[in-house]
C-alpha cells in the first residue's frame, strides 16, 4: 500500500482575459502590486504585468514601493488586463492624471509610458521575461537604458533579482512555517504514481491572506498544479512582523508532491 507525502507550499494560476478595468488605488503592497477599488465594497489586487520589483527586504525594495505610491496611490487608473485570478488581475496600468502617461523615447521610437514601463525605465523593477510567455521589446530596451544610466536599483553594485534573493535568504521557508494550508493529493495523480514540484509566487497581505499567486514553474501535471492552486486560494498565514507591525510580502516557494512506497 502506498502512503503519500507532500511538502505544503503555494500556487495559483491566472486565466487569460481580454478586458479593461477602471478603479481607484487604495493601497500599495510593494513595487509591483497594489489594491484597487472598483466599487465601495469591491477591492481587487493588481499586479503589474511583465515586471518584478525588489522584495521589500531587499536593497531598493522600499524605494520601489515608494515610487509606485507616488505614481498612483489615491488616483484613478485604467488597467489593460492580461490575466485574471480570484479577486486579482495581472495587467498594464495607466494613470488617468496624465503622468506618467506621456511619450518618452525608448531606443529609436517613442512609446506611451504606462506605469509598468515607467517602473522599468527608471530602475524600480526588473523586466521579468522568465515567468511570461510574451516578449516585450520596449521593456527590454527600457531596462537596458536604465542599466546604462544607473537608475534606481541599477545604481547598486550587483543587484540581486528577487527570485535569487529568496533562494539565498530562505525567507520562503520561514513564511511556510507561518502558513495554514490543507493540500490533497489528486486522485488521478495518486493512482498513476505521478509526482512533481510546483514553484509559485504569491503575495501575502498584512492580514495573512494570499492576495495574488501565479505559476512560476509548473510541475508538468495539470492535476498537481490545480490541487496546489485550490489549496493556496484557501490558505492563511500569520503575517510577517516588522518594527512591531504586520507587513505584506511576496514569496516564491516549491510545492512538492511525492509518493512513498
Amino acid at each position: 500500500m502506498k502512503t503519500l507525502f507532500f511538502t505544503l507550499i503555494f500556487f495559483a494560476s491566472f486565466t487569460h482575459a481580454q478586458t479593461t478595468i477602471e478603479c481607484k488605488v487604495t493601497d500599495i503592497i510593494n513595487g509591483h502590486s497594489f489594491i484597487c477599488q472598483i466599487e465601495p465594497k469591491n477591492l481587487i489586487t493588481v499586479q503589474l504585468d511583465q515586471l518584478i520589483a525588489p522584495d521589500l527586504k531587499q536593497p531598493y525594495g522600499a524605494e520601489a514601493q515608494k515610487e509606485l505610491e507616488e505614481l498612483i496611490l489615491g488616483k484613478n487608473v485604467f488597467i489593460e488586463v492580461a490575466k485574471t485570478g480570484q479577486h486579482s488581475v495581472l495587467g498594464t496600468v495607466y494613470n488617468f492624471s496624465g503622468y506618467p502617461d506621456t511619450e518618452y523615447q525608448i531606443g529609436f521610437r517613442p512609446v506611451a509610458v504606462s506605469v509598468n514601463l515607467h517602473m522599468i525605465l527608471y530602475g524600480n523593477a526588473w523586466y521579468d521575461r522568465v515567468s511570461n510567455d510574451r516578449q516585450n521589446q520596449e521593456y527590454q530596451l527600457a531596462q537596458e537604458e536604465a542599466k546604462q544610466a544607473k537608475y534606481g536599483l541599477w545604481s547598486i553594485s550587483n543587484p540581486i533579482p528577487p527570485w535569487e534573493w529568496a533562494n539565498q535568504f530562505q525567507s520562503d521557508k520561514a513564511s511556510l512555517k507561518r502558513a495554514s494550508i490543507k493540500l490533497e493529493y489528486p486522485s488521478r495523480a495518486l493512482e498513476l504514481g505521478i509526482e512533481g514540484t510546483v514553484l509559485i509566487q504569491a503575495t501575502i497581505s498584512t492580514q495573512g491572506d494570499v492576495t495574488t499567486a501565479f505559476i512560476y514553474k509548473s510541475s508538468g501535471d495539470k492535476d498537481l498544479d490545480y490541487a496546489a492552486k485550490n489549496a493556496v486560494l484557501k490558505s492563511k498565514f500569520n503575517p510577517e512582523i516588522k518594527n512591531g507591525k504586520p507587513i505584506s510580502e511576496t514569496i516564491r516557494i516549491p510545492i512538492t508532491f511525492k509518493l512513498i512506497q
